[in-house]
């Protein structure tokens, strides 16, 4: 599959194509700078939610005991903030998992998350289950 050309990239084939000069030629240069100056903002300043999940996704690991392990509905409670959804704990833990801040282990067909180096083995609380 053929990568799909940018804004920028299709604006600048078409003044080659096409010719183009003068006052429309400053017109979409004027065009591209504010494409080009819009990109960088995104690329540079996190947003507001991303800052609030950092300190979330370094709340959780503070929670965390070594050789401990919790579900996210576990940490959820602990985190004790009002309006938090276990699926929004979830996406943070994943997040966590995937930069190896966690690791995770299946029991019973629950996931489990821990600091790295927990172990993973069914406790009794799980075959109660």
């Amino acid at each position: 599959m053929a990568k799909k050309a940018t804004k920028i990239e299709t604006i600048n084939a078409i003044i080659e194509k096409y010719g183009i000069e003068g006052t429309d030629k400053e017109f979409l240069d004027h065009e591209i700078a504010l494409i080009a100056k819009r990109n960088e903002y995104k690329s540079v300043k996190p947003t507001k939610k991303q800052v609030e999940n950092a300190g979330l996704k370094e709340q959780l690991v503070a929670l965390m005991e070594e050789g401990k392990t919790y579900t996210a509905t576990d940490l959820t409670n602990l985190l004790g903030i009002e309006g938090m959804s276990v699926q929004r704990v979830s996406a943070l833990l994943k997040q966590l998992k995937e930069a190896g801040e966690v690791v995770t282990g299946v029991i019973k067909r629950r996931t489990y998350f821990g600091l790295p180096g927990t172990e993973f083995a069914p406790t009794a609380e799980a075959d109660a289950e």
